[in-house]
This record gives C-alpha cells, sequence and structure tokens, in this order.
C-alpha cells in the first residue's frame, strides 16, 4: 500500500529504483484460470505518472480478477474425472431438452431417434474429421460423452473415484427428500 497527500493507493509499492509498481496477488482460486501468481506492472518513474495510470490498471486488473471469479464458479468448469465428465455430460443434455436422461436407447421412439442423431451430429461437426476412420477427432471430454450417452443403447458404466463417491454422497444428502 502507498500513501499520497493522505489517500491510500492500494498494490502499488515503491522498487529500489525508484519507481513504482502495481503488485497484486492472484487469489489461489484463480491462478490456475489465469496461470500467474501475481500481476505486476511499473506504473511510472513519479508519483505524479504513478498515480495517472493506476486507476487505469486498477479497473483492468478487477475486470480481469472477477471475470476469473465467474469462469471458476461457471458450471462449464472443465471436469476432471470420469463422473465429473459424465454429469457435465448428462447436464448439459438436460440443458437441450433431454428429460429422460437414464433412459436414453431404451424404447425409443423414431422422433427421439431421429432427434439423437441430429443432436450427436450438431455436436460433432466443429471437430476435424479423422481421414482414416471418417469419424470427427473430438478432444473435448465431455462432447465426447455427451455423443457417446445419445449414441448408447445401453447405460453407461462408469468407473469412479473416492472423490467421486464423497461428491455424489454430498450432493444426494443436501437435496430435498421428497416423499
Amino acid at each position: 500500500m502507498w500513501y499520497t497527500l493522505g489517500l491510500i493507493v492500494k498494490h502499488v509499492v515503491q522498487t529500489k529504483t525508484g519507481s513504482f509498481t502495481y503488485r497484486r496477488r492472484v487469489p489461489k482460486g484463480l491462478r490456475e484460470a489465469l496461470g500467474k501468481t501475481e500481476i505486476k506492472k511499473v506504473l511510472g518513474a513519479s508519483h505524479g505518472q504513478a498515480l495517472k495510470h493506476y486507476q487505469a490498471f486498477h479497473n483492468e486488473v478487477e475486470r480481469l480478477l472477477q471475470s476469473a471469479q465467474r469462469s471458476a464458479k461457471s458450471p462449464r468448469t472443465t471436469p476432471k474425472t470420469d463422473y465429473e465428465v459424465h454429469r457435465e455430460a448428462l447436464r448439459r443434455l438436460q440443458e437441450i431438452g433431454f428429460d429422460e436422461i437414464d433412459g436414453f436407447g431404451l424404447d425409443d421412439d423414431e422422433v427421439e431417434s431421429l432427434h439423437r442423431d441430429v443432436v450427436g451430429d450438431e455436436l460433432a461437426k466443429s471437430y476435424p474429421i479423422d481421414p482414416e476412420t471418417g469419424y470427427p477427432i473430438i478432444s473435448d471430454k465431455v462432447v465426447g460423452r455427451q455423443i457417446h450417452i445419445l449414441n448408447s443403447s445401453q447405460p453407461i458404466a462408469e468407473r469412479y473415484r473416492f472423490s467421486d463417491a464423497v461428491t455424489l454422497y454430498v450432493d444426494e444428502r443436501a437435496m430435498p427428500q421428497f416423499g
């Protein structure tokens, strides 16, 4: 913190060389998203220059951190385990109107079957095609799982980690009981 004319200017330090630098630690939860642990920029060699550049840069950093915070809270963060991938795929399919996720491929009528084919093709069309197989090369695990669910006639057997079981337990315990 730097004090000037009775004002507190956060995140500004004077270096050994006399210049003024904006230095701010990135919160731990946002470091992976931003790819850095600290935000740093020289604001100027004098008090006047530092004050002149401070507010614009500070506002820019605030916007950056808020954007990273929203991304971190977003349900579309990259899932890490098979269970998280599967849950995210089911959630996304529910968003586009599939009500009976567990029943995919079982006793489908022709309209539902056609709709699943169209949605699967729509999901896959933005990915490059493998020249040997003719199938899309899907790098996003969630999209791959969505297509697998859409094209599967059997429920998909998943391998879960202990942390997945804990997450499932907590989610189910937190849900209101209907009875």
